[in-house]
């Protein structure tokens, strides 16, 4: 894809989704740049093959991606204002910072504020994204394609919730598959073996909740699996038991509620 894209704030998230775009093919090397804010910066530009960039250069972007700590903001805009106007699209990783604060402080109008999660780095994670302009959507979902699933939000407040299923989402999977592990590690399983069936089970419900799509409902695939007293039901007892949904909800929650607290909202 011919597109030359800006990197402002090349961190662990955006080094991992501009690599998987790389490897897929959806950016060409030579047309992306990135400023170089330090050694790591400068390492991963390395890392990556990719082109530094300096204020002083005289060039125009298709694309400026942002993913500098949202504190930076203030200090990095006015070196970089006059590149993101003249860019086509303003792609923003900034948690809790407004479309409308980065129209106000690059001078420009295009912009999509973006919620990624780390399986997007193997192609299996999620983009959430909220665009207050609909006109350029078809060339953004084209572009993170390779990452994994693209999906809309109407409102950009649900960015939020984005934030609590898909951005912090991940960690919470890995929490409970970590739980299982360990617990069949104790009773005498080897770790190697426990970790791959636990991570290959949650991988393999994911995809069949995909696959089924709205055709069937999470209480029936979850029924589908259970019999009256059989080991399952004894787990889901055992879930019920211990509010196991009241405790997923109140995860959820939590983390909406400093995603808000973190955008001053």
């Amino acid at each position: 894809m011919a597109v030359k894209v800006l990197v402002i704030g090349l961190g662990n998230m955006a080094h991992a989704l501009i690599s998987r775009m790389l490897d897929q093919g959806t950016l060409n090397r030579e047309d992306v740049y990135a400023v170089a804010h330090g050694e790591k910066s400068r390492q991963k530009i390395a890392d990556l093959n990719i082109q530094t960039y300096s204020a002083d250069d005289d060039m125009a972007f298709d694309v400026v991606m942002l993913g500098v700590k949202p504190q930076a903001l203030k200090s990095i805009a006015p070196e970089h204002r006059e590149v993101v106007s003249k860019s086509h699209l303003l792609i923003s990783m900034l948690a809790g910072v407004e479309c409308k604060t980065l129209q106000n402080t690059f001078g420009c109008q295009a912009v999509v504020r973006i919620m990624p999660n780390m399986p997007c780095a193997i192609g299996q994670g999620v983009v959430g994204y909220y665009m207050p302009k609909q006109s350029l959507a078809i060339q953004l979902e084209a572009l993170f394609e390779p990452c994994g699933a693209v999906v809309a939000v109407e409102k950009e407040e649900h960015l939020h919730l984005v934030t609590a299923l898909a951005g912090s989402g991940t960690a919470f999977y890995y929490y409970i598959i970590r739980s299982f592990v360990d617990q069949a590690v104790a009773m005498g399983l080897d770790r190697k073996s426990a970790t791959k069936m636990a991570a290959m089970t949650c991988q393999g419900a994911g995809a069949h909740v995909l696959q089924e799509g709205e055709a069937k409902h999470l209480s029936d695939m979850i029924a589908s699996v259970a019999s009256k007293g059989g080991t399952t039901q004894a787990g889901l007892d055992c879930l019920a038991e211990n509010k196991v949904d009241e405790r997923l909800s109140m995860v959820v929650n939590a983390v909406y509620k400093r995603s808000l607290q973190l955008s001053g909202d």
